[in-house]
């Protein structure tokens, strides 16, 4: 049987299907799923109280608009450190910057930086 991956409100609907006494089985037809995949939600459930997975690891400490932030604010101030730049954002936001954000933004950094040196150089040539 080819995986197919089960909605929120499939995955809703097939609990209230099994609190109602649905069998797995039956189930697992009407849904186009193998009967494992109605066990483990159904499990899932019963542990967590919820259908949906639970996403292991830490929740994200920044949003997108701060990583921009970020972005900008070393893109202005070419010369601030990556401390300089993690005291910024936790007095102004007051959010804590772990240190994959910074290898993470470090390498976009590293990137543009390459990027204009490319076409800077494409431009000398012409």
């Amino acid at each position: 049987m080819e995986r197919q991956h089960l909605t929120l409100d499939e995955m809703n609907r097939a609990v209230g299907l099994l609190q109602a006494g649905v069998q797995q089985t039956q189930l697992a037809e009407q849904l186009g799923v193998s009967q494992s995949v109605v066990s483990r939600l159904w499990r899932r459930f019963r542990d967590t109280g919820s259908p949906a997975e639970q996403r292991p690891g830490r929740g994200r400490s920044t949003t997108a608009a701060q990583d921009g932030y970020l972005v900008l604010t070393a893109r202005r101030q070419p010369t601030i450190t990556a401390p300089e730049l993690v005291n910024d954002i936790q007095r102004g936001h007051n959010v804590t910057i772990g240190s994959s954000t910074m290898r993470h933004l470090d390498i976009i950094f590293v990137c543009d930086i390459l990027m204009k040196r490319t076409s800077y150089e494409a431009k000398v040539k012409e």
